[in-house]
């Protein structure tokens, strides 16, 4: 886990729109686990655009120091730990009944969440 942290708070500024792209792409696979991802995200949507050149501001610099730290820090979620107890939850199912999204109470429940003592 700590390798992956510091790989990547040593990822190097894009110098292209592929390696932007690909910053992207990361952060877009943990885009649930980033508050306010899109709002963080909104001064960079120009620099993937094909109708203007591809230009790193200080803007651009602080955006994406930003979310190397939102990356590296956030609730991102980390590997169990097997040798700490697992806590088993039950997860309320719901499901659809004429446009509505009402509790089904009556189902077993067949999905659950598992974490460590760690949270």
């Amino acid at each position: 886990m700590i390798r992956k942290i510091s790989t990547v708070f040593n990822l190097k500024e894009p110098t292209n729109v592929k390696e932007f792209r690909s910053f992207i792409g990361l952060v877009n696979y943990y885009r649930d686990f980033i508050p306010q991802r899109s709002h963080i995200l909104a001064p960079l949507t120009s620099l993937t655009s094909p109708k203007l050149p591809f230009m790193w501001s200080t803007t651009c610099c602080t955006v994406f120091k930003k979310l190397k730290i939102a990356l590296a820090t956030s609730t991102l979620l980390p590997y169990p730990n097997p040798r700490l107890p697992f806590i088993i939850e039950p997860v309320k199912l719901c499901r659809r009944e004429r446009g509505m999204l009402t509790d089904d109470a009556t189902q077993l429940v067949i999905a659950c969440v598992v974490f460590d003592d760690e949270g």
